[in-house]
């Protein structure tokens, strides 16, 4: 999957994002560009979404901070490999990843 960031709010992030939360960091980016927010990066850290802003309109830090966290929220029981629900945290090879049961290192 092209890790080219579709949203405006990204064109000079620092951008990485595994495919299975592109969805959600899609949707993301379409509502902080319509706040007229820059993000500064995206990535993956420990499992975990994670967002950090570059400038933000003083009226608009509250509402971009809340669709931070709810985006964060849902990546956390998000397979960062193929988007299913629910997932959850293991470290696989040294690493740790939200993963689900067909991508986690106990698949049934």
């Amino acid at each position: 999957m092209s890790q080219t960031p579709r949203a405006k709010c990204y064109e000079n992030a620092d951008f990485w994002c595994p495919p299975g939360w592109r969805r959600i960091v899609d949707a993301l980016g379409t509502q902080l560009t319509s706040l007229r927010v820059d993000v500064g990066q995206v990535k993956e850290k420990f499992g975990d979404l994670r967002v950090y802003l570059s400038s933000i309109p003083a009226n608009s830090a509250k509402t971009a901070e809340r669709l931070i966290w709810m985006a964060e929220d849902l990546a956390s029981v998000t397979c960062q490999e193929c988007g299913q629900s629910p997932a959850t945290k293991e470290t696989i090879d040294g690493r740790v990843m939200r993963v689900c049961r067909d991508h986690g290192e106990f698949r049934c």
